[in-house]
């Protein structure tokens, strides 16, 4: 992913860029499942497909932020999880269902970068 600013003169001052590329669909998958276990949380077998699918869509978008989009995601996972467990008669507290990704990843809105121009207008 490059990142391009946009701002008048600026580029003309930076002589180099830095590409740091993608991570695929499975890398992005492992950064969850990371993320899971450092906080000891079990994840659900049958979530892979769901994560990977969703990471394939979502990289088509030109916003798309990688592995910051797993960490977000991730936490907005533990939220639904802790509001499901808390209604519920649960037995396994620190499990992450399928049916908690699938809230989280429906609710999603496409985030819009607004370009920000320095200068006057008339």
């Amino acid at each position: 992913m490059i990142y391009v600013l946009y701002y008048p003169g600026f580029e003309s001052r930076i002589q180099f860029y830095l590409n740091f590329p993608d991570y695929n669909e499975e890398e992005l998958y492992n950064i969850f499942k990371k993320l899971a276990k450092n906080e000891e949380y079990k994840i659900s077998s049958n979530i892979k497909d769901v994560l990977i699918n969703d990471f394939k869509m979502k990289k088509t978008d030109d916003n798309f932020s990688n592995g910051r989009y797993v960490r977000n995601v991730y936490e907005k996972i533990k939220i639904e999880q802790a509001n499901r467990v808390s209604s519920s008669d649960a037995e396994d507290i620190n499990l992450i269902k399928k049916c908690d990704i699938e809230n989280v990843l429906e609710n999603i809105k496409p985030i819009e970068i607004k370009k920000t121009r320095i200068g006057f207008a008339i």
